[in-house]
C-alpha cells in the first residue's frame, strides 16, 4: 500500500474527517467537544495525514510531520496554514521541549515500535503538556482484526490493547482521561481506500464472513453470506499529561 499514491482518498476519508455525527460515534467530535476553548502556543501532530486532527485544534503555530510527502500536500489544501515537515515519527526533527501539546490519530498501529513514539513525544514536548493520543483499540483476542487489517494494509503492524498503550506511557506520563468511540465503518470505502485489488479485497471480504460469531458481535459485522456492508470497531481517545522532567533534561 502507498499512502503517496493514496492520499486523495484519506482527503476525502468519511473516516478521517470531521462527521456531522456526535461525540459517542466521531472521534474528531469528541476532542473537539473537550478542547473547546483551549487555546496552545505552539502544536505539532505526528502523522498528520491529510490534517483532519491538526485542524480542530486552536494553536499559534501548528506543525505537521509525516512520512508520505503527499499526504503533507492534502494537509496543506485541508488546513492552510500548517508548517508540513516530511518526518519519520521515530525521530522527530525538533529540539527539545519544543511544544504545548502533541497530538497523534491513527498512526500508532503503523509503528514497528511503539515506545519510540512516546519517548520522542516526551523528549518534544514541554513539561506538563498535553499529548492526544487516538487509536483503534481491542479487548478480545486481536489476532483477528490484526490479520484482517494487515490483508488490507500491509502497512499495519497491530491493534493494542489499553492496557498495552498505558504501559507504553508509564516512563513519561500521566493519563488524566480516556474515552472509548465506537466507529462505524462502511466496509467498501474502507477496503478501497488505500488502493487494494479486487483480489485482495476479497480476501478481506472473506476474512471478515469466516470471523468466529463471537468476534463478529464484538465488531458488529453486518453481513451475507457473500457480501460485507459495515463492521463496528474501538476507538480510544487518551490524553495524556507529560510528567515532571529530571533537572537538567535537555
Amino acid at each position: 500500500m502507498s499512502f503517496d499514491q493514496n492520499s486523495q482518498n484519506y482527503l476525502l476519508s468519511s473516516d478521517h474527517r470531521l462527521s456531522k455525527g456526535d461525540k459517542h460515534n466521531d472521534d474528531l467530535v469528541y476532542v473537539q467537544e473537550y478542547f473547546e476553548g483551549a487555546s496552545f502556543g505552539t502544536l505539532l501532530d505526528v502523522g498528520t495525514g491529510a490534517g483532519h486532527f491538526i485542524k480542530i485544534f486552536n494553536a499559534k503555530i501548528k506543525y505537521g510531520i509525516d512520512a508520505s510527502f503527499n499526504m503533507l500536500k492534502q494537509s496543506r489544501v485541508n488546513q492552510f496554514g500548517n508548517i508540513c515537515i516530511n518526518a519519520d515519527a521515530a525521530k522527530l526533527p525538533f529540539k527539545s521541549n519544543a511544544f504545548d501539546i502533541v497530538i497523534c490519530r491513527l498512526v500508532l498501529h503503523h509503528l514497528g515500535n511503539s515506545e519510540t513514539l512516546f519517548h520522542e513525544v516526551s523528549r518534544v514536548i514541554k513539561e506538563n503538556g498535553i499529548f492526544v493520543l487516538i487509536d483503534t483499540v481491542t479487548d478480545v483476542d486481536d489476532s483477528y482484526l490484526n490479520v484482517i487489517e494487515f490483508l488490507r494494509e500491509n502497512s499495519h503492524k497491530r491493534v493494542y490493547t489499553i492496557k498495552e498503550i498505558i504501559s507504553f506511557s508509564s516512563d513519561d506520563f500521566r493519563l488524566v482521561h480516556y474515552n472509548q468511540i465506537f466507529r462505524k465503518h462502511d466496509f467498501n470505502e474502507w477496503v478501497k481506500r488505500g488502493g487494494a485489488s479486487e483480489r485482495e479485497i476479497e480476501r478481506v471480504k472473506r476474512a471478515f464472513i469466516g470471523l468466529p460469531e463471537h468476534i463478529k458481535e464484538d465488531l458488529k459485522v453486518e453481513a451475507s453470506e457473500e457480501d460485507v456492508f459495515y463492521y463496528t470497531d474501538k476507538k480510544g481517545v487518551f490524553i495524556f499529561k507529560a510528567m515532571q522532567k529530571e533537572h537538567g533534561m535537555c
